[in-house]
């Protein structure tokens, strides 16, 4: 049976939430305050993260490029990989 496009990539989520669910790792979601497709992050760390050890940081001076419209994309990144 051919799938369609939509049913796959349903599919391929699905897996990676199963797998997100199990990770306990430390995540860092980052993102800026004026992307448009912040919602969609803002329930990352409780729905598909539960046993992670999540961070969110919301950076207030850029949209989606963070790394291009906000200077504390890269101090951020570096902080968030410095930890123990």
């Amino acid at each position: 049976r051919t799938q369609t496009r939509a049913q796959i990539t349903t599919a391929i989520c699905d897996a990676v939430r199963t797998l997100l669910r199990r990770y306990r790792g430390h995540v860092l979601i980052l993102f800026g305050r004026q992307d448009p497709r912040r919602p969609v992050f803002q329930h990352l760390d409780r729905d598909e993260l539960p046993s992670a050890h999540v961070q969110v940081k919301v950076l207030p001076h850029s949209g989606h490029d963070t790394w291009i419209e906000d200077r504390q994309f890269f101090p951020t990144i570096r902080h968030f990989l410095a930890r123990p």
